[in-house]
């Protein structure tokens, strides 16, 4: 596995360009694809050895997508299968066994993670036999600078990039969260929440990303007055955010 062939299964463009960005320094070129069926399409042109696959995308999610992997494809062109997890709810890790992944990944995705699990699969060690991680995401801090520096090896234009990337698409996103709480859909709210929460993970929005938590967590039990005071504090702190990074970190002077 010298040449390894990575796959990129994500449908969260911000998600997509971080992950591109660390296999691109690690020497990896790797594919991308923002959904199941994209994954099926990928594979029945070419052989990829591992795909890094999120657990959620809207259609085909990352469960289904690998059930239908380990069914139809010959036992010698079956990848390895990292599933993505954001924070994973309960109900995640027995799915992930069933559907046939081999390991997980945490985000935000960090170089050391993505080194360790493709060391693993180069190795033929990689195995699911741990369970999933179930963050709370109670930090109410409104930016780390120091874990997104960290965490992107001190890269200012892809910091810089993701940053404004996850400003501009927030009011887009916050268009689809209140349509489909509107409709009382509760599967589109959790779907929408949890792609807030690994954006916001992902530029180190610690507050955003905790409030878009409990709205994914809520939104199957709690009930809609709950939910809504919920969206209100989510608006709140991610222009708070945004006001925040604007002033005191966006500029090169101060990054």
């Amino acid at each position: 596995m010298d040449n390894i062939k990575i796959l990129l299964a994500e449908d969260n463009i911000l998600n997509r360009k971080v992950i591109l960005a660390m296999l691109d320094k690690m020497g990896y070129k790797a594919d991308s694809v923002s959904s199941g069926h994209g994954v099926i399409e990928a594979l029945e042109k070419e052989f990829y050895n591992v795909i890094f696959m999120d657990i959620y995308m809207p259609g085909m999610t990352g469960i289904e997508t690998t059930k239908y992997v380990r069914k139809n494809f010959q036992k010698e062109r079956q990848p390895f299968i990292i599933a993505m997890t954001g924070g994973a709810l309960k109900g995640d890790r027995d799915n992930c066994y069933s559907a046939g992944m081999n390991d997980y990944i945490d985000k935000p995705v960090s170089k050391e993670k993505l080194y360790d699990i493709l060391k693993k699969c180069k190795e033929g060690t990689v195995r699911y036999d741990r369970p999933l991680s179930f963050s709370e995401e109670t930090d109410k801090e409104i930016f780390n600078k120091i874990e997104i520096m960290k965490r992107l090896s001190g890269d200012k234009k892809l910091i810089h990039d993701i940053i404004n990337l996850f400003i501009s698409h927030g009011p887009l996103q916050f268009d689809k969260l209140e349509e489909a709480f509107r409709g009382n859909n509760r599967e589109n709210l959790k779907l929408i929440a949890h792609t807030i929460k690994g954006s916001a993970r992902n530029v180190s929005a610690m507050y955003v990303a905790s409030i878009a938590f409990e709205i994914e967590k809520k939104s199957k039990e709690g009930d809609l007055e709950e939910i809504s005071l919920l969206i209100k504090k989510l608006y709140d702190s991610y222009y708070e955010f945004k006001e925040f990074v604007s002033k005191d970190f966006l500029s090169d002077e101060n990054l």
